[in-house]
């Protein structure tokens, strides 16, 4: 586990002879150089894992991490039968501001916007880029519904700062999912939160909204 290998030689000579000697110098070598390469291939294959989580704009999980992610919260949370919101926040006319100002400008918004988000959350919550301009959020141990809105409200509040010059009205739609009550599985939570964020794009501005509140063509259970 810490990168040596021991290599020993049994003989039932008190001396070993030089053909033995150079038998297992040979030996040491092929197995030593085998023994680098498999480590650098570990290494590598790690280094890439870590970059195959990470979105390479914003450095947050991509969706696939998210839901894995997701589904490791609901794992701790069963046994204590905590509860954990899903939040998206869906960007609202992203696609116009980068269309005006240009693809850079779009997307240093977006590195910016996740960096907000990421240093808004709790050590033991998840951001992640779920889409081109969706945003996905963790809330651990949560407890109720009422902290979600409280959470939901105070996420607003960033949007209503000028992230950038470019951006003075820029609002967003913030879905939110609650588990377990809207759901048990983690894909269907992400849906949920997400049909929520649109049924809020329904209001001009920042505003959330709960999946149980959007009755129109439910998601099941």
């Amino acid at each position: 586990s810490k990168g040596y290998l021991a290599i020993g030689i049994q003989s039932n000579k008190k001396k070993l002879t030089k053909n033995q000697i150079e038998i297992f110098t040979k030996t040491c070598q092929i197995v030593g150089n085998s023994f680098q390469i498999l480590l650098k291939l570990e290494n590598d294959s790690k280094i890439l894992a870590e970059k195959n989580r990470k979105d390479p704009l914003t450095n947050l999980l991509t969706h696939r991490s998210f839901l894995e992610e997701l589904n490791l919260c609901i794992k701790k949370s069963k046994p204590e039968t905590k509860e954990l919101a899903c939040l998206v926040v869906s960007l609202d006319k992203f696609t116009a501001i980068k269309d005006q100002y240009g693809y850079e400008i779009g997307n240093e918004l977006l590195f910016e916007i996740g960096s907000l988000l990421q240093n808004f959350v709790r050590y033991n919550d998840v951001v992640g880029r779920i889409g081109g301009d969706d945003f996905g959020i963790i809330l651990n141990d949560v407890n109720s519904s009422e902290n979600a809105v409280k959470v939901a409200n105070r996420l607003c509040q960033i949007f209503n700062k000028n992230l950038l010059p470019v951006a003075k009205h820029l609002t967003a739609s913030i879905g939110i999912s609650l588990y377990p009550n809207d759901s048990l599985d983690s894909e269907i939570l992400i849906a949920q939160a997400e049909k929520a964020a649109r049924e809020a794009k329904k209001i001009p501005g920042t505003h959330s909204s709960f999946a149980s509140e959007v009755v129109k063509n439910p998601l099941p259970k």
